[in-house]
């Protein structure tokens, strides 16, 4: 299986756990279901834990009340919201891992045509080569631009899900921090539990953002290549295809100035 149908294929099955990009109207209303159903869990915990935190309720082990119809939906809300949270960091992971590799080999590219122009001139016949010089800084100008495209395209798409992934994890991370050290735990295994996961969730936090800064490093990459290639070799198409790398990471400059 090609990656465009193994993509189809996890996006198909996450309709189950509240993805309804395929699943029609059905896996629509179970998402919305599922959502309102979370936001009423979050809502009611936070209202606890303000209560809790301010003293206005005082938290005993014997004082809450067993309810078998509220425990069930929120045994499977919980569930389904770890999935949800480990899809859209695994998402978010895998697609700038994509735009990463895909600068990479364009930064290849580049280097291998900078290689071989120069030998080209060390030869003595850099016009025998003159109009496949043309052809190949075409291609590489052109990829360059889809390439960028690309990359806006997705940043529209998942600069949202980027956000609310790293509030979810600071969140996260935030609370295991004060459950692990605010209450009394004198056994080992309940220390050793909070240290691994905090550790964890550092860890995925960590994962997530550096992942997406991959993207920003190895679009630059090429930089060198491109200062390193020999005036005497320029043509159209290598001063077009500078011009546009530079245009390119000027605007990367620019979003993330205004970010």
């Amino acid at each position: 299986m090609d990656f465009l149908s193994v993509t189809l294929a996890v996006f198909r099955f996450a309709r189950w756990f509240g993805i309804p990009t395929y699943g029609a109207a059905g896996a629509a209303l179970w998402c919305v279901f599922q959502l309102s159903t979370l936001v009423a869990i979050e809502l009611g915990a936070l209202y606890k834990v303000g209560r809790l935190i301010s003293g206005i309720a005082i938290c005993t082990a014997g004082g809450h009340e067993y309810s078998l119809w509220l425990a069930v939906p929120i045994f499977v809300c919980s569930k389904t919201a770890t999935c949800l949270w480990n899809f859209q960091d695994t998402v978010i992971i895998l697609m700038s891992a994509g735009l990463a590799s895909r600068y990479r080999r364009l930064n290849q590219v580049v280097e291998a045509q900078v290689k071989r122009d120069v030998e080209a001139m060390g030869f003595g016949k850099p016009e025998a080569s003159s109009d496949m010089r043309v052809v190949a800084w075409r291609r590489i100008r052109e990829a360059f631009v889809r390439q960028a495209a690309l990359v806006r395209r997705i940043d529209r798409a998942l600069g949202g899900l980027i956000l609310l992934s790293n509030l979810n994890n600071f969140y996260f991370i935030c609370l295991q921090f004060y459950l692990g050290i605010g209450g009394e735990r004198p056994m080992w295994y309940d220390k050793l539990y909070y240290l691994f996961s905090v550790s964890w969730l550092c860890a995925r936090a960590c994962g997530v953002v550096l992942a997406g800064a991959r993207v920003q490093l190895h679009s630059g990459a090429a930089r060198a290549h491109l200062h390193a290639y020999p005036a005497a070799l320029y043509n159209v198409e290598v001063a077009a295809a500078i011009l546009t790398y530079e245009l390119v990471l000027l605007q990367y400059d620019t979003t993330d100035g205004a970010e």
